[in-house]
Parts: C-alpha cells; sequence; structure tokens
C-alpha cells in the first residue's frame, strides 16, 4: 500500500463513526506562498469512489501541506456554519524549536513517549490516532457519540489549558472546531528539507463519550485527592479468596482495545456496591498483573478519581450493564485463536460463533456471575418508601382517561408503536397525526379530539413526508400540524417550551445518544425529555423497530420482540405492533394493496382496547392512496390459522397423534401444503403455552385441563 492509499484508509476510517453519512470532507492545500487548492469531499464518494479521492490525494501528497478538516462538514464551507456535530478531540503538539537533524523523527517521538507517559500519570486516556507531523505530532480521541461543535471547542481548551502546565509545546489555538489538520502520509514543506509525516499508532475502538466528557470536565477545574475514609460509605470489605476471584473472572476479558472500557465500568461496580477503595484497588492491581498490564498506575488513578467524584457522578456510574455491553463488542470483533485463550471469554464465543447468543444472555450471564461474587448492589438506592394507606387509594379518582383518539391514543400518555421493516408505521402514525390535528376521523371509525401536534421526523426527510400526505389527502388539510426534520438536539430542548397535545418521534433509536441496548441511554432520553413532555399534559408516540425473526410473532413474544434495552418497553404506557399480512401487486395499473393488523402488546392503563385490521391501497400512476377500516379483529396470518387447527384437531382426537397425521389433517381443512418449519413453529409455540402437550418426539396429544374445559359439562350456577 503506497503513501496515497494510506492517507485514504485512514479518512475512511476515522470518519466513519457518523450516522448521517451526508456531509463533506475539507481539503485546503498549501505551497510556500498561501493556499493553492481547496475541495469539498462527499464521504459517500470517499467510500464508493475512492479512486477520483485518490487522485487529488496523490497530485498534493508530496511537495505541498495537505490538510483536512477535522469535524465533517455539511455545507461548502469551511467556517462555523457548515459545521454540526463531531466525535473527536483533539491535541497539537509542535516543537517549533527543534533543528532538522537526521534523527529528528527519532526525537519527536521519545518526547510523543514522554507526553504519553505524563497523560497515565494523571489519569488521562490513551488518545486513538497519533501522527508525527514533522517537528511535532497530533493525538486524537475518538469518540462513541457525536457532541455539538461548540462542545468540542469547550474540551479541547480545557484539555490544552489543563495539560499546558505539564506540556509546554501544546498549542492552545488549535480548539477551534473548524480546524484543519496536517492529513498524515503528506509531507511537511514549512522547511527547506520536506519532511514526512505518518501515524506512529492508531486505535479505532472508541471512547465512551459521556466518560470522557465527564473526566475532562472534572480534571480540569479540580486537582484529584487522595480518598479519606473517615465518614465515607466506602466500608464494604472483601475476603481475600473473592478479590481474586474476581480478578481472576474480569482477567477472561481484560483485552487490549476495551482495557479502558472495562476499568471504566469496573470502577462503577466496585462504587455502587460499597467497596472499600483498598480493596477495589487490589483487585484492579491483581487483574493488571495477571493480563500484563502495564498502564496500573493510570488505571489506579482513574478509580481514585470515579470514588472522590460519586457523589456527582451518583448513578451515572454504569456497572454491569457496561461490563455486558463490553463483553459483547469483543465477542463482535475477536478471532476464535485470540478467544481461546480465556476461557469464559471462549464459552461465550462458541455460542456467538454457533448462532445461539444474543445481547441479553451477555446481560444474564454477567448478572450471573455477579450475584456468585454478591455485587449486585447499589448504594446510591433511595430506601426510604412512598407509602399510600388504604383510605387514598379508594379516595382516587380511578374514571377511563380523555382520549384524544379513542380508544387506544389516551391523553398524557406515553406509547410506542413497532413493527418489521415495511409494516406502515411511518404511514400510520403520520395520518393518525393529521386526523389528530384536523379533528377528524381516523379510518372513518375512531373519534379524535382535535390537538396540536408536532412530528419530529429523523427517518424520512421532508421531501418522502410531503409526498405521503399528497398521496392520502387530495385538499390542503386545516390541520393545527408541525413538522420538524431532526438535525440537533438542541431541537428538542426547544420541544419542551412549547405545548402540544400529541408529539411523535420517529424513530426512536434516532434521538438516542448512544446504544438503544444501553439502559442509561435509554433512561436519560426519558428522564431529559419524554417525562417533562408527558408531565406537562403531552402525549407521546414512539416509532420502533422489531428485532429480526422469521414466521410470525406470536401474542407472547410481541414484547419481546421491539429492539433495544428491556427499560423501553418498562417505561411505556401502550405499546402497539403493526404487521403486515397480506401484500397484493397490479404491475400493469401500478397498483398496490396492504392489509396490516393492529395488535397490543402492553396496556398498562386497562383501558378497553381491541385489535383491528385495515387496508392500504396505493396508486402510483394516479398518485393517490387511501386507508380504510377492516374489522375489529385482526386479520389471522397462516401460522395463526395453523395454531388454531392443531388446537382443534387434537381436541377432537382426544388421543396423541403423530406429527404425519397433524400435517395430514391440516392440509385437508386449510386446503394448501403445510411447510415443515412452519408446521414446526407452530407446534413449539402451542407446547411453550401449554395448549398440547409433546409426548415423546413427533408426538402431541391435547392438554389435559384444556380438554375439561373443552368438554365441561357440568350445569351453570344459579344466581342468587
Amino acid at each position: 500500500m503506497n503513501e496515497t492509499q494510506k492517507a485514504l484508509e485512514f479518512l475512511k476510517k476515522f470518519f466513519s463513526n457518523y450516522e448521517n453519512k451526508d456531509f463533506y470532507i475539507e481539503f485546503r492545500i498549501f505551497g510556500k506562498r498561501g493556499m493553492v487548492d481547496r475541495h469539498f469531499i462527499e464521504y459517500r464518494d470517499l467510500m464508493e469512489k475512492p479512486i477520483e479521492i485518490e487522485k487529488i490525494i496523490e497530485k498534493y501528497i508530496k511537495g505541498h501541506n495537505f490538510y483536512f478538516g477535522v469535524l465533517p462538514r455539511y455545507i461548502k464551507s469551511g467556517k462555523k456554519e457548515g459545521l454540526r456535530k463531531g466525535s473527536v478531540v483533539w491535541l497539537d503538539i509542535d516543537f517549533h524549536d527543534e533543528p532538522i537533524v537526521d534523527n529528528l523523527e527519532e526525537k519527536i517521538i521519545q518526547k510523543y513517549n514522554e507526553f504519553i507517559e505524563t497523560l497515565n500519570n494523571i489519569g488521562v486516556p490513551k488518545p486513538n490516532i497519533s501522527i508525527y507531523s514533522g517537528k511535532g505530532f497530533q493525538v486524537y480521541w475518538l469518540l462513541d457519540k457525536e457532541i455539538d461543535y461548540d462542545l468540542i471547542g469547550d474540551i479541547n481548551e480545557k484539555l490544552a489549558n489543563f495539560l499546558k502546565e505539564k506540556i509546554k509545546n501544546i498549542d492552545t489555538n488549535a480548539k477551534d472546531p473548524t480546524r484543519i489538520m496536517r492529513l498524515p502520509y503528506s509531507e511537511n514543506v514549512k522547511y527547506e528539507k520536506h519532511l514526512k509525516t505518518k501515524i506512529i499508532f492508531e486505535n479505532y475502538i472508541q471512547i465512551p463519550g459521556n466518560y470522557f466528557i465527564e473526566f475532562i470536565s472534572k480534571i480540569t477545574t479540580k486537582s484529584i485527592k487522595k480518598i479519606e475514609q473517615k465518614d465515607d460509605i466506602f466500608t464494604r470489605r472483601l475476603g481475600s479468596k473473592t478479590r481474586l476471584r474476581i480478578a481472576e473472572w474480569f482477567s477472561n476479558f481484560w483485552i487490549k482495545g476495551y482495557r479502558n472500557q472495562m476499568e471504566m465500568y469496573f470502577s462503577g461496580l466496585m462504587i455502587k456496591n460499597g467497596i472499600k477503595l483498598e480493596h477495589a484497588e487490589q483487585i484492579l492491581k491483581k487483574i493488571c498483573e495477571i493480563t500484563n498490564d502495564e498502564e496500573i498506575t493510570s488505571r489506579i488513578k482513574n478509580l481514585e478519581y470515579h470514588y472522590n467524584h460519586r457523589k456527582e457522578l451518583n448513578e451515572k456510574l454504569k456497572s454491569s450493564k457496561g461490563i455486558s455491553e463490553v463483553i459483547w463488542k469483543i465477542i463482535n470483533n475477536i478471532n476464535e485463536e485470540e478467544a481461546k485463550n480465556n476461557l469464559e471469554l471462549y464459552k461465550l464465543y462458541k455460542q456467538f460463533r454457533d448462532g445461539i447468543l444474543l445481547p441479553d444472555d451477555v446481560d444474564h450471564y454477567v448478572n450471573s456471575v455477579l450475584r456468585t461474587f454478591y455485587l449486585k448492589r447499589n448504594i446510591f438506592e433511595e430506601t426510604q418508601l412512598d407509602v399510600v394507606n388504604i383510605k387514598d387509594l379508594l379516595n382516587m379518582d380511578v374514571s377511563l382517561p380523555e382520549f384524544i383518539t379513542r380508544p387506544f391514543i389516551p391523553k398524557q400518555s406515553l406509547i410506542i408503536l413497532g413493527g418489521k421493516p415495511e409494516s406502515f408505521k411511518s404511514i400510520f402514525t403520520l395520518i393518525l397525526s393529521i386526523n389528530i390535528a384536523s379533528g377528524t376521523k381516523f379510518l372513518n371509525i375512531f373519534e379524535t379530539k382535535r390537538g396540536k401536534v408536532l412530528y419530529v421526523d429523523a427517518e424520512n426527510g421532508k421531501i418522502e413526508t410531503a409526498r405521503r400526505i399528497k398521496y392520502f389527502f387530495k385538499n390542503i388539510v386545516d390541520a393545527d400540524f408541525d413538522y420538524l426534520q431532526f438535525k440537533s438536539f438542541k431541537e428538542l430542548d426547544k420541544i419542551l417550551k412549547n405545548d402540544y397535545d400529541l408529539v411523535v418521534f420517529d424513530s426512536f433509536r434516532r434521538f438516542l445518544r448512544g446504544n438503544e441496548t444501553d439502559s442509561q441511554v435509554v433512561n436519560d432520553f426519558y428522564m431529559n425529555y419524554l417525562k417533562p413532555l408527558k408531565e406537562k399534559g403531552t402525549s407521546i408516540i414512539l416509532i420502533h423497530h422489531f428485532r429480526k425473526k422469521r414466521g410470525d410473532i406470536t401474542d407472547e413474544d410481541l414484547q419481546e420482540m421491539f429492539r433495544g434495552s428491556t427499560d423501553i418497553i418498562a417505561m411505556i404506557d401502550l405499546a402497539y405492533a403493526l404487521e403486515k399480512v397480506e401484500e397484493k401487486v397490479d404491475i400493469e395499473n401500478s397498483v398496490s394493496e396492504y392489509i396490516i393488523n393492529f395488535r397490543k402488546a402492553k396496556n398498562r392503563l386497562g383501558i378497553p382496547i381491541v385489535d383491528f385490521s385495515f387496508r392500504i391501497i396505493k396508486n402510483d400512476k394516479e398518485q393517490r392512496s387511501r386507508i380504510e377500516f377492516i374489522k375489529l379483529e385482526r386479520v389471522l396470518t397462516l401460522e395463526d390459522r395453523i395454531k388454531e387447527e392443531i388446537v382443534s384437531i387434537l381436541k377432537e382426537a382426544k388421543d396423541v397423534m403423530k406429527r404425519s397425521e397433524i400435517k395430514d389433517k391440516l392440509e385437508e381443512r386449510i386446503g394448501e401444503e403445510i411447510n415443515k418449519n412452519t408446521l414446526t413453529r407452530a407446534l413449539n409455540s402451542l407446547v411453550l403455552i401449554g395448549s398440547i402437550v409433546k409426548e415423546k418426539y413427533g408426538h402431541y396429544k391435547i392438554n389435559e385441563k384444556l380438554l375439561e374445559r373443552w368438554f365441561d359439562d357440568r350445569p351453570e350456577m344459579e344466581e342468587n
């Protein structure tokens, strides 16, 4: 790989973390007399048309000072109006007075090693990328979340000013978010002798953004002091054998590239369980000893920092959940030979390789292990009970809530709507929103109470949304309906200052500052936005995606289909699902017809809701669509019909039947051939919920208790 290709690969990896890929990378090329060229390269072109970009780099990589914009540009501008967000923090360290001698690079790299040692001593994480720039070096920390550009500038400034006392050559002017930095593998031509630049260290495992931001904020405002244990809450001791067992277990997952994250969550675990700092330090030292981790000094300082600032951090400290997430990342990225070196890791890796391990399984495994160490406490949990006596309970108003769409959208409720791809979640909710905003009946049957609606869209965009509205509504609608295309979290703060009867978030995962499987990320969004909106009297609909699953979805596993942390379903009042059960396409006339089921998955409010079905007919030739109600019972899928018939067949038989006999009977009744896998899923589902019993391999019968209810001919009890 030549210098041009190396530079291209660096740019691909450097900018790969951004969720929205519609941005530019700015190139500025300078000669000794000023700028000679400038380009705004689309990121997608970098990935899809690398040959064109490679030509630009090749043209200027030698004989010019070649710079790139560190943050993505969302318009063709190198000024602040072109910026939005970034996921990187940086420093520029220059040694202008160093003479250009043969061993200059060696001297600069020695200074770089001293710099890293200084970071270790004060507990600052090691940068992900370090670049030798000719007469100095540039370093970058890659974060696992996107943050506003002005916050990046603030972090850059704080970090540079804090380290300036210890490292005098830091360029404190490099803080600006519009900063351009030297492209690695290009030449530094500021001097008579051109100096080649290169990457001297790189590791693209991102640092947890929340931790880094919090950490930098603390170290730049306060000095880290040793803990005083006199009146401290950290008094819990662990026996020497238990400390050793904990260290040995953590050592299985103390893998290079993931150690910083694991160390942070280890600290949270010790603090939440009230473990003495002395014992936590002993465990951490033992882990480093077992794994030959040389950064022990830095890790102990980080541990002390977390203990010192436990009051400010409080519940923000992640422990078991964070540990599970890191283990899941390791399993997804490690190879079998590396996994074999660690018994516990290899055990999980084999299950993952065989396709039978999910993130929830890792959560369960971690929690089970931590229970064996008695590390499932949280000393920050509220201990005072907020009780209500029976008299107050009986005096409470238990009447049904007000509705903005009767009977499934109550006022001041938090609702989630899920489904597989192409189940019309967005279209269903968009039409419902406009009906509420105009006070017209939804599906011409469900009454709505007119209200002010805000549709916050991070999925489809203005043009697609406008197209959908025009397809379904021929005339301009008299509706109190606002549309917002989501671009930054600052917009969400503004939403809280406005009054809406209904706010829709499409889709939910786009509004999370992190991974949807992270319970803390989900709870942060709930506490910061959803809860305040509810308290103002707003109803909220979150559009969300389902996990991947083949075949039909039973009522039993409907709640589990919602992707992400279990806290998502736990926090909402009502969960609904859309299920596409039939699709007909008339290619000649450009007409498509779909039948969709609306199904309830959770009903915390106890209001009467019945599943129903509706039809969508789309005519692309006329650019018109219509949506119409079908009935108050959902249309049965083939798998549902098969299950009903299996129960009926076994009830009539009253005896054990072979699988082949059941299949023959089914095909007689349904009138078509039954797929082997579909039959297996139906039988397994019925066994799971207790409708039928599996006597032995391939032999089934009806559950006896079900038979008793079916053939119960006892007379009804007379009413008094």
